[in-house]
């Protein structure tokens, strides 16, 4: 790949016009990127993050997203990471996984034991998906002594790991009508598989309102800290019935978005729960969730008044070369890159792995054409993100065990799950075909 090269910022606060022609922005763009990898004198792979250490340099979070399915982007990731975590960049890692799978993760990297992963049947995806790939990883650095503290920050999978929580915090309730708050009226504790219907959906609605219309009480018994857990526990049990319910199959796209405008309020909460502990987080999300939107996790971190790493999060989004394909539901997707432009710029340069502002100018103090050039050429992904990382081709994963059909679930999973996890499957493969969520 190419070199590493110094960095320095723009010092003018007026750069210069960003280019305009086509040839002209895919010089820019290839004048810009900087290689992920080089070989040094013993021809070993060596990652150069000098790029994303300057980017992180005055911020808090940095969110690397990604497109599901594919073998190449957990490995770059992982090594960012490493590197980040090795200079005091960051402090811990967080994850676009379910809450509950944090104690099946620590389990795992601390005493090699793979049942901790066979609970939520890690054992049957690729090694390259980072659900499973991170922990490996995570493991391996242990034992080498080097510890990188983990976070989970997703909708949680086992109910009943929700209702303990639930528990746990009414216990240190003193107020015997207050703690009822959290336990009375409330939906059976479920494990992961364990059939959820339409009625205990409507029971977990009416516990989750009956917790929120209870907040100035609880809070009033609980530190401010604690009662927001609580609220955002019952949101999570919630969200959690619904999703693994028939209710999802039948949902409307207003259900489907009240779902998800909850869902990701619930991981803004775990991720500012996270920051209280480790100030500055690496976090592997998918890449609709590090869009700097509204409604979307990253935008609330970066402009919420209540977020507490406000003006210090940096994202990314995965941009690949023509052929690449991922895996989604066991079928083999094509993915059509976006922005063009980019792989146009950056394929015809030696190395596989690049990574290329998609904001600030460059060094020249030219204004950076994939934020302030014209839409149509560029598209508008250089308005959400801070960077693009690039592939030169995208390769789908192949778990263990297969999944036969274009959109079977793993024959773990009955009843409403499977036709949870098929209309699922359908509306990312839908999602991702018309490249929705990245413009």
């Amino acid at each position: 790949s190419m070199p590493a090269r110094s960095r320095s910022r723009c010092p003018s606060s007026t750069p210069s016009a960003a280019p305009e022609s086509s040839a002209d922005v895919k010089a820019y763009i290839a004048d810009s990127a900087y290689g992920l990898q080089c070989e040094d004198q013993q021809g070993k792979a060596r990652w150069q993050l000098r790029f994303f250490e300057e980017l992180v340099a005055s911020k808090k979070v940095l969110i690397f997203g990604e497109v599901h399915g594919a073998n190449e982007l957990t490995p770059i990731s992982l090594g960012i990471l490493e590197g980040l975590f090795a200079d005091k960049h960051v402090d811990a890692f967080a994850a676009e996984v379910p809450m509950d799978f944090a104690d099946a993760y620590a389990a795992y990297v601390k005493t090699g034991n793979y049942d901790s992963l066979k609970t939520y049947y890690l054992d049957t995806i690729s090694p390259r998906d980072f659900r499973r790939g991170v922990p490996e990883r995570l493991r391996e650095l242990s034992q080498q002594g080097v510890e990188i503290p983990f976070v989970a920050v997703d909708v949680p999978w086992r109910l009943a790991w929700v209702t303990a929580a639930l528990d746990d915090i009414a216990k240190t309730i003193t107020d015997p009508t207050v703690a009822k708050l959290l336990t009375e009226d409330r939906p059976a504790a479920k494990e992961y598989g364990d059939t959820i219907d339409s009625a205990y959906v409507t029971k977990a609605a009416a516990f989750e309102a009956q917790v929120e219309g209870g907040e100035t009480a609880l809070c009033g018994a609980l530190a401010a800290e604690r009662c927001e857990r609580a609220v955002y526990l019952a949101r999570a049990l919630w969200l959690s019935a619904f999703l693994q319910s028939p209710d999802y199959n039948n949902a409307t796209t207003a259900d489907l978005d009240a779902w998800k405008a909850k869902r990701e309020s619930l991981i803004f909460h775990n991720f500012k729960r996270a920051l209280g502990a480790y100030p500055r987080l690496y976090a592997h999300m998918g890449a609709a969730h590090a869009k700097k939107k509204e409604g979307w996790v990253a935008y609330e971190l970066e402009t919420s008044a209540d977020s507490p790493v406000k003006g210090a999060v940096v994202s990314t989004m995965p941009v690949y070369g023509p052929g690449s394909e991922v895996s989604y539901g066991g079928a083999k997707v094509p993915l059509h890159p976006y922005p063009p432009i980019v792989a146009d710029a950056l394929l015809p340069l030696p190395g596989t792995s690049y990574v290329v502002a998609a904001a600030q100018p460059n060094q020249a103090c030219v204004n950076n054409p994939l934020s302030h050039g014209h839409v149509a050429m560029v598209g508008g992904a250089g308005r959400l993100y801070d960077a693009f990382v690039f592939v030169d081709k995208l390769t789908p994963q192949e778990a263990p065990t297969s999944f036969p059909g274009l959109i079977d679930p793993p024959e773990t999973l009955g009843g409403p799950q499977k036709r949870a996890y098929s209309r699922t499957m359908l509306r990312r493969l839908q999602a991702m075909n018309s490249m929705k969520d990245a413009r």
